[in-house]
């Protein structure tokens, strides 16, 4: 009695997920950017609260470890992704208090990017299945 089998190598699915690689490299770029102002955007902080100066309007700055407080949505906004190559893409914000990310002076760490990153790697098995469809996630 003969067998019938099909056989598979990691060199297969190395091949298809070579010939997509700017498509799911891009796809978890933008879905993290996407992710990352929600993030600022949905965050509810629980830090001091403060008065704007010269005006009546108080808003409350966010804790040492939450997303930061979202107090303009100039920070939101900021972010931006670019494919670099087939192979890399960034996320990332020109402001210069972005870095509050990861802390500066005496303020502590306010990540938002990082638990973005985090977030959208638990789905990878979808967004790549995804991106090699030519569907977003």
């Amino acid at each position: 009695m003969s067998k019938s089998s099909v056989k598979f190598s990691q060199e297969d699915v190395s091949k298809e997920i070579s010939n997509n690689s700017r498509k799911i490299v891009e796809s978890f770029a933008r879905l993290t950017e996407a992710q990352v102002k929600k993030n600022i955007i949905r965050s509810t902080p629980t830090g001091n609260t403060y008065q704007v100066p010269g005006t009546s309007v108080s808003y409350t700055a966010s804790s040492p470890g939450e997303a930061p407080a979202n107090r303009t949505g100039a920070l939101a906004n900021s972010y931006a992704t670019e494919v670099i190559s087939d192979k890399e893409a960034i996320v990332f914000s020109n402001l210069k208090y972005a870095k509050i990310e990861f802390g500066f002076g005496n303020i502590a760490p306010r990540p938002a990017l990082r638990p973005a990153r985090d977030q959208i790697m638990k789905d990878k098995d979808k967004i790549i299945k995804s991106a090699i469809k030519g569907k977003g996630k």
